[in-house]
Formats: C-alpha cells, sequence, structure tokens
C-alpha cells in the first residue's frame, strides 16, 4: 500500500543542524547576557531555567539515524503513518506511527498522534501503552487516556465503573465524539437505561448528531421499543447530504420488523444516491433472496463500533484540511 512505501522510501531530514535556543535541551534556554560596562564584545550568555519544559525540537540531523530492524527511519515511518491515516487506512497508520514513537520517544507529539490513533482504531492495548501518565500532557492526551482507560474497563467486563465516571465527566474535546458515540452503549451494558437511552444532543455536527440517534434507535430496538427506534432511524435518514448513509440501517430494522418491502424501497433509495456502496447492494440483494436480516450488535460491538465510526470520522476531517 501507499503508506507501507513510503515507509521504505522517506529520507530523514538533513538540514544543518542549527545554533541557539532551538539545538538547546527542554527547559534550558540560552539568552545573551549584559555587555560589560564600556566593552563591545559579544555579550556572555546566561541560563534561564523555565517553568514549563518546551517541546524537544526534532533534530535537524539524527546521529545515527534511529531506525527498526528492517531498517526502516523514524522519520519514514511517521510519515507513512499520516499517509495511511489521510487515505483511510487508520490501522496501519497507527501501526507505524507507533513503531515511529518507539524510535523517537523523546518526541511528545509522535506519542500522541500514535497514541490517538491506536485508541480510535480499537487497538486498546497500544493505546494503553502510549496513554499519559502525568499531568503536563495537553489536554487531548489527557482526554484520549481517559477515554481509553473506561473502554478497557468495560471491555474487561465491569461496565458500572466507567458509566458513573463518564456520568459525572464525559469525554471533552477533540475525543468528544468518540465518547459520545462509546458511552451508550457502556450506560446500557451497565443497566443504566436513563443514560443510554437519552436523547441524541441537538447541536453539533449533523454526521455526528446522525450517528447519536442511531445508537439510540439501536438501543430503542433492544427495549423493544419500536416505534421511538423508527422515529430516530428516520431523523437520521432524512438529514441532508448524509441521510443516504443511514437507510442500510433503516432497511436492517424493517427487515427486522417483517417489513420487507419498505427494506427494498430504502435500499434502493441509497443506491441511488450512493450506487457504488457494496454494503446496500448486498442487503438489496439478501432481502429480495428472503434472507435472514442482520442481528443488532451487542453492547460492546455497539461501543467498538463507535470508536470506528469516530475514527472514519476523524480520517476524514484530516483528508479535507
Amino acid at each position: 500500500m501507499a503508506g507501507q512505501a513510503a515507509a521504505q522510501q522517506m529520507p530523514t531530514p538533513t538540514t544543518p543542524a542549527q545554533d541557539g535556543p532551538a539545538a538547546m535541551p527542554p527547559a534550558v534556554i540560552v539568552e545573551p547576557g549584559p555587555p560589560a560596562s564600556g566593552q563591545d564584545a559579544a555579550p556572555d550568555p546566561f541560563i534561564i531555567i523555565t517553568d514549563t519544559p518546551v517541546t524537544p525540537p526534532i533534530p535537524a540531523v539524527w546521529a545515527p539515524i534511529p531506525t527498526n530492524a528492517e531498517g526502516r527511519s523514524a522519520y519514514g515511518l511517521y510519515l507513512a503513518g499520516k499517509l495511511a491515516l489521510m487515505q483511510g487506512e487508520g490501522a496501519i497508520g497507527s501501526n507505524y506511527l507507533a513503531q515511529a514513537e518507539q524510535l523517537a520517544p523523546e518526541q511528545p507529539r509522535v506519542r500522541e498522534q500514535a497514541f490517538t490513533s491506536a485508541l480510535l482504531t480499537g487497538d486498546l492495548d497500544v493505546a494503553a501503552a502510549l496513554a499519559p501518565t502525568d499531568a503536563t500532557a495537553s489536554p487531548a492526551f489527557v482526554e484520549g487516556g481517559r477515554l481509553v482507560r473506561l473502554v478497557q474497563d468495560f471491555v474487561r467486563g465491569d461496565a458500572k465503573t466507567p458509566n458513573a465516571a463518564l456520568a459525572q465527566q464525559p469525554i471533552g474535546a477533540p475525543h468528544a465524539r468518540a465518547g459520545l458515540l462509546v458511552a451508550p452503549w457502556i450506560a446500557a451494558a451497565a443497566g443504566d437505561w436513563t443514560r443510554a437511552l437519552a436523547p441524541a444532543p441537538i447541536s453539533g455536527d449533523p454526521l455526528t448528531l446522525a450517528f447519536a440517534r442511531m445508537n439510540r434507535a439501536a438501543l430503542l430496538e433492544k427495549r423493544r421499543d419500536y416505534a421511538e427506534a423508527e422515529v430516530e432511524l428516520k431523523a437520521a435518514a432524512d438529514v441532508a447530504g448524509v441521510g443516504a448513509l443511514f437507510k442500510r440501517p433503516y432497511g436492517e430494522f424493517m427487515e427486522r420488523r417483517g417489513r420487507r418491502d419498505d427494506a427494498i424501497a430504502l435500499y434502493e433509495a441509497a443506491i441511488a444516491v450512493q450506487p457504488v456502496d457494496p454494503g446496500v447492494v448486498r442487503a438489496l440483494q439478501r432481502v429480495r433472496d428472503g434472507g435472514r436480516p442482520p442481528v443488532l450488535p451487542d453492547f460492546r460491538e455497539g461501543a467498538a463500533q463507535g470508536l470506528v465510526t469516530a475514527a472514519a470520522q476523524a480520517s476524514a476531517e484530516r483528508g479535507n484540511e
């Protein structure tokens, strides 16, 4: 793939190293001292120790160049990871960034990006290994760390602890979207149906709100509130610009309710907008052949899909930057 080729071919930076503050260790800044009285000579430097450590600069020249066992450089792996993420290859991009972080652990930005990619592609073990351990990390890193710890608790069988934590403090930006799409499934697993079935937010980007409605519809269907579930699915399918994405889950709902003609109409309407969507094409063929409709996801599957959805949206947004 393109990301794999980049990891092998990308060169490391060869710009000559610079003198001055950029070349100094973190938290040490070199500034000129005052010249001696009556002298024109260049001032002697003195050192200021700052309260907040600065991010270590990426070296202009790495000596020796950090490479992995296959000879791939940290810089090449980093660029390959970014390229893979922009192309929607989340798992590959996450893997490359994690390898780059191992070769250049002094670079907080690489560590943070590797962590975020691992989290949003569902690789919780890698994300946990990269999660922040102190209060000096960026808000993005801190919120991501909270999310991965709560999801890991849930995956290990404890839904009540993460549900209580999310009720007290929802996941904040920039992982609020992932938190929004995961939290209802955790609440349902904890038996907190009041939180699980809370209405979707009324403000935010239309696509995320539509996914939130779809999640609520699935949980309502699990509770056998079919009328309210259909209201949510119809609202998601009617959202301008993105509604075609939700005609398939709406059609699957219709299939489970025995309304095959309505399901066919929804699948055909979706294909009219997105004729190359293979999932919808297969769904239409299945219902015409009299096949069984797909079952609803369980709570863990629903939460996992929430992370995948958040990752896909984040990847699409990066590609449009």
